[in-house]
């Protein structure tokens, strides 16, 4: 079996859940009180910044709305990379922001529902579902999925099944979900596990 991490420099992992879903979708709130957020959150900021920063290098200033006022904020810039049903690739500007007041320890990357890799699906009965922003040596980033039976199958390398095994695996309250990254470059890994 060949080694799926060959050409990775990174991975960022995050479990998806079925919140999640329905942001791919543009129906994320659960409430009738209007919109939802549609973006996939990271947590803890200060940990997850740091691997964003490698894979979104460029930085810009853009005005938010923060505590019911406008406020500049910096913002990670990169790009998110994916081959379309005929096999041409495809890509789109991708950004990753810091905290909102309301969530102060989380990083997000908004309006997910707008890049066609996150409505690629796996089948839903291989087990949980994993995200994974993969950084491949040219440095482009690629969002794909895994399944945990997928993970355990042998199809990808134990440098990059384990450690999200471990964070699935690992003991958390019912309101937190695995997620963490894997740097082959520097060697560090991070999971909540």
């Amino acid at each position: 079996m060949p080694d799926m991490a060959a050409g990775i420099k990174r991975i960022v992992f995050k479990e998806i859940v079925e919140g999640d879903l329905r942001k791919f979708e543009a129906q994320s709130n659960d409430a009738d009180t209007g919109g939802g957020a549609r973006d996939l959150r990271f947590r803890p900021f200060e940990e997850f910044q740091t691997i964003f920063s490698a894979l979104f290098p460029n930085t810009r200033i853009e005005t938010r709305r923060r505590g019911g006022a406008a406020a500049n904020v910096e913002v990670l810039v990169g790009a998110f990379h994916w081959l379309d049903e005929a096999q041409l690739r495809q890509s789109r500007e991708a950004i990753f922001e810091p905290p909102t007041d309301p969530r102060p320890g989380e990083g997000r990357i908004p309006m997910v529902h707008k890049y066609p890799p996150f409505n690629r699906l796996p089948p839903t009965n291989e087990g949980r579902m994993v995200l994974l922003l993969i950084q491949r040596d040219d440095d482009t980033v690629w969002p794909e999925f895994a399944t945990e039976n997928s993970l355990r199958s042998g199809d990808w390398a134990v440098s990059v099944s384990e450690p999200i095994l471990r964070s699935l695996e690992a003991q958390r309250n019912t309101h937190s979900v695995a997620r963490g990254y894997i740097d082959y470059v520097t060697g560090r890994e991070y999971s909540d596990a």
